[in-house]
């Protein structure tokens, strides 16, 4: 519940109101539909490990989507509203170090004897996850109610952030003890 909670506040704060919200859910549906089209053959083909095995490949295409993302994006911001110059190279350093990780990260196959077996209810709960993020965002993202919710982002990101570093210290520590 504290999940959908967050993640529907800090959705509604940063929609731009109902209506952009809207056009956005739209494009994200017509997109999903067409790349679930596009998949349908390899989908069904596969017996689900090779879909949660990223190769090298991949990692690049997400990386050139990303620098794409945030490159033609940035320079729509508003200038008075980009960080300084050290907030934005500790960013760059938050995701380098993740990926510099992953790319480095040695190759493991998939169990061969690993049931991979999806269930139904897995696809059916995620929607439903989903749709009552989006119904909350849109009751949340009214400007009215915006004020309200600033305290609730606001405290999402309080407790998120240090926990999230948390997060991570762990899993470096794991790692580094393999």
């Amino acid at each position: 519940m504290i999940v959908i909670l967050s993640c529907a506040s800090t959705l509604g704060m940063n929609s731009g109101g109902p209506r952009h919200l809207c056009l956005n859910v739209a494009f994200m549906l017509a997109l999903l539909l067409v790349l679930l089209r596009l998949a349908r053959s390899g989908v069904a083909a596969s017996d689900g490990r090779s879909l949660v095995v990223f190769g090298h490949r991949g990692f690049i295409g997400l990386c050139a989507y990303l620098l794409t993302l945030y490159g033609i994006t940035y320079f729509f911001l508003r200038p008075e509203g980009r960080p300084s110059a050290a907030v934005q190279l500790i960013t760059l350093a938050f995701y380098g170090v993740p990926m510099a990780g992953l790319w480095y990260y040695r190759r493991r196959e998939p169990r061969s004897g690993a049931a991979t077996a999806v269930v139904p209810q897995e696809l059916r709960r995620a929607v439903t996850l989903l749709a009552a993020v989006l119904g909350l965002s849109f009751l949340l993202s009214f400007p009215s109610v915006k004020s309200a919710v600033y305290v609730a982002v606001v405290a999402n990101f309080v407790l998120w952030t240090p926990l999230g570093c948390l997060l991570t210290a762990i899993a470096l520590w794991r790692g580094w003890r393999e």
